[in-house]
């Protein structure tokens, strides 16, 4: 093998040897570097989890009334653990008959939430779309001025939809729109308030957060430049040719 190696031209052991470098470094950059520890979720207003059940709060005026001034908030996070993707799910909402707000999910990879406009239609919007029947995280800002701000571990979107007339006499947890009871699991927490602009904090603060704790994709670099150098073979080809004529 090293009486071969000895043979190559000066170009071509340069580059097995830079390219073998690279492979190794991106290797270990990858093996050390830190494991990926979640961003946890604000801790806001009141918490419920519910299982493979649904959890009624009858009628919570006292949640959607701040959406009557402009700068209230209603400020809906949590975590939904999905067990399937092969049916339509509803998760929760805060009044039957698509009077309020609602999210559910569209089978095979649709999630939305839906709010009610003071027209008397409904916008839908999409929340995300997920690849497997697992875990997501949901941050939903709906402001009185009709601004809604969807924050998850794949967006971080804002949409002004206009007028809005949010009814909140029927809260249901673990179901929505007459859908039956949701088989997954869902913890979420409730809060509202007159300062929409604690709420943007809010999640603004859980972004950097998930941010800061992506796990490093620098051992990239290295490792696909050693790869694509040992495929395509050398790139001073040409100046080879030159120092041999």
């Amino acid at each position: 093998m090293f009486s071969q190696f000895g043979k190559l031209h000066i170009y071509d052991r340069f580059r097995l040897i830079f390219a073998s470098s690279c492979v190794l470094l991106g290797l270990i950059l990858w093996q050390i570097r830190p494991e990926y520890v979640p961003a946890e979720l604000p801790r806001i207003g009141e918490t419920i989890s519910v299982s493979g059940s649904t959890t009624d709060l009858g009628a919570r005026d006292d949640l959607c009334s701040p959406l009557f001034q402009t700068d209230g908030y209603l400020l809906l996070t949590g975590t939904i653990d999905m067990l399937s993707r092969s049916f339509n799910e509803g998760f929760f909402q805060t009044a039957n008959e698509e009077n309020g707000i609602f999210f559910e999910f569209e089978s095979p990879a649709l999630v939305r939430l839906g709010v009610r406009l003071a027209d008397g239609t409904t916008e839908r919007i999409q929340f995300n779309s997920i690849r497997n029947a697992n875990a997501f995280n949901f941050l939903i800002l709906i402001q009185g001025s009709g601004r809604i701000r969807l924050v998850g571990e794949q967006t971080d979107e804002t949409f002004e939809i206009g007028q809005i007339a949010i009814s909140c006499n029927e809260w249901r947890i673990g179901s929505a729109n007459e859908s039956g009871v949701f088989d997954g699991e869902i913890t979420m927490s409730i809060s509202a308030g007159s300062s929409v602009k604690d709420a943007d904090e809010t999640l603004d603060n859980y972004i950097e957060d998930f941010d800061s704790n992506l796990p490093s994709t620098t051992y990239k670099w290295p490792l696909y430049i050693g790869l694509l150098l040992l495929a395509l073979g050398n790139p001073f080809k040409f100046l080879q040719k030159v120092t041999e004529d």
